[in-house]
């Protein structure tokens, strides 16, 4: 099976997961060859080793999401506080 994401085709063997699938294609910290390499070696990887990428995967993907959540909480915080702070225009 052939996927296509921004401008590079993965081949990905039939029987991977789903999840699995969209834990690698939405890896952050890997580039389209190295997600490629994972989509090559799957089928050779025992059910411990999928597993473990699959965790490591997974905790990425949370770790970035709670940096994300706590980023924007910070971004809320500032954007409340500069709207409590009159401007101050040049003919004042």
């Amino acid at each position: 099976m052939i996927i296509t994401q921004w401008w590079f085709n993965y081949n990905l063997p039939d029987w991977i997961s789903p999840d699995l699938t969209q834990l690698i294609l939405n890896s952050e910290s890997m580039e389209e060859f190295e997600k490629q390499y994972w989509f090559d070696i799957y089928p050779s990887m025992d059910e411990d080793q999928i597993s473990i990428l699959q965790w490591i995967l997974q905790y990425e993907k949370d770790i970035l999401q709670e940096l994300e959540d706590k980023y924007n909480k910070e971004i809320e915080k500032l954007n409340s506080f500069n709207k409590r702070i009159p401007l101050i225009t040049e003919n004042e």
